[in-house]
């Protein structure tokens, strides 16, 4: 016996003890989930969407059908005294034709729009009407792809821009949208935009400048 504690006892215990955690059972292990497991796509709200885009300093306006979406775009440019006709996307302008919303003369306004879109100067009150892909309630962001159908550069030239947003194509958050661009199954695009409001900077005299590297404007049409 050493200091009062006997070695056979204290065998004795150390053996119980190592007993009963051998006779425990580990826990099950959690299962990690498969990279390839679909996850589900969480939607949100128009009024979160355009609340969080407003306070970015955009416009929000709604439209029940494409149709009165582009004749809202065409009583805003009316409205601002903005320069008519404005630059449609490529997507959008058949319905613009079959609704006679502006006097498009074709050779004209090819002629003028390619004029735009090379010159280094901008003409002031021109306008842009584009459709997004997306949009990110969270953020208040529109997400814009690049195609024949939908230029990039009327996301940047114009002094104001007009967006036709789908209201079933709002989602929650960006990890959202990359799941839903996923899910489209579409052909890469060469660009893709994330726009959260009117171009600002602060690089002069910190001081906010609206329209300094893109549009000065920015309204969101939501369709649907």
């Amino acid at each position: 016996m050493t200091n009062g504690v006997s070695p056979v006892n204290s065998n004795q215990a150390r053996s119980d003890i190592l007993r009963k955690l051998a006779g425990r059972r580990s826990p099950e292990p959690t299962p990690s989930p498969s990279p390839n497991e679909p996850v589900a796509i969480q939607f949100s709200s128009a009024d979160e969407f355009s609340a969080n885009i407003a306070n970015n300093g955009a416009l929000v306006t709604f439209a029940s059908a494409p149709k009165k979406a582009l004749q809202a775009a065409k009583q805003l440019c009316m409205d601002n005294e903005w320069r008519q006709p404005p630059v449609v996307c490529p997507a959008l302008q058949t319905l613009c034709r079959k609704l006679r919303l502006w006097d498009w003369e074709s050779e004209r306004e090819r002629e003028w729009e390619w004029e735009w879109e090379s010159s280094d100067a901008r003409p002031t009150g021109t306008v842009a009407i584009t459709q997004a892909f997306c949009g990110i309630a969270d953020t208040g962001t529109v997400l814009c792809l690049s195609s024949a159908g939908n230029p990039t550069s009327l996301n940047f030239l114009p002094e104001h821009h007009i967006v036709l947003l789908e209201k079933k194509q709002i989602v929650a958050g960006k990890q959202d949208a990359w799941r839903l661009l996923r899910n489209a199954a579409l052909d890469t695009p060469r660009a893709i935009n994330l726009i959260s409001g009117p171009s600002r900077t602060a690089d002069i005299e910190q001081t906010i400048q609206l329209g300094a590297h893109g549009p000065r404007s920015l309204t969101v049409i939501i369709v649907g």
